[in-house]
């Protein structure tokens, strides 16, 4: 990922269709909210809140599926990448901000590129994709805001005395316990906690 100091920011929400994500093929048609944690070309790690009326019991009985739950009741699920998640995860110079499922063949994504050149790329590689997809809405993106996998990858370091200076939990262990690389999970931390403190001192009178 490069570093995106441009002035040129865009945010472009794109809808791409697809139909082999086993995570949410694993799900009823009550469906979940469903969000996206760690996206690689191969595995993507999902974050699942259930609903009263959503039917877990093919997801649990899924052996294609690693399961793990949160002290919040969330449902961390682990599959291989559908083919839109793939994608997208094998661009170096887009940052997705989020992305979540509108029904069972639609994955919607959130996104910053920072360039106009990086936004014509973008185009050009759907249109080479084999994706079907719509873009929604590209504006100028204004603010930087904390992404959902940044925000549970804190709390998951808070929880774990990764910030502590005694009985911490190294970024190793952390890396493992969330299924990414050191350096990937030390990536997100260090964007994440910057927002964090960008924020605060916003909200304090203080400056970046």
């Amino acid at each position: 990922m490069r570093t995106m100091t441009s002035k040129n920011l865009t945010e472009i929400v794109i809808e791409a269709s697809r139909d082999d994500c086993q995570v949410i093929n694993s799900l009823s048609e009550a469906g979940c909210e469903v969000d996206r944690l760690s996206v690689r070309e191969d595995r993507t790690l999902h974050s699942i809140k259930p609903k009263d009326s959503c039917n877990l019991s093919q997801l649990f009985s899924s052996k294609y599926i690693k399961l793990r739950t949160t002290s919040k009741g969330e449902i961390w699920a682990e599959s291989c990448s559908c083919k839109a998640c793939a994608f997208f995860s094998k661009l170096p110079f887009v940052e997705i901000i989020g992305s979540t499922s509108v029904g069972k063949r639609t994955l919607q994504v959130r996104a910053v590129v920072p360039s106009k050149s990086d936004l014509r790329l973008l185009r050009s590689s759907l249109r080479n994709s084999g994706l079907e997809y719509r873009i929604l809405n590209e504006k100028s993106f204004v603010h930087r805001e904390m992404t959902l996998k940044e925000r549970n990858l804190i709390e998951m370091a808070l929880k774990k005395n990764f910030f502590d200076c005694e009985n911490r939990t190294s970024l190793t262990e952390l890396a493992k316990m969330v299924g990414v690389s050191p350096s990937s999970l030390s990536e997100s931390l260090r964007r994440g906690t910057k927002k964090a403190v960008v924020f605060y001192l916003e909200r304090t009178g203080g400056q970046e």
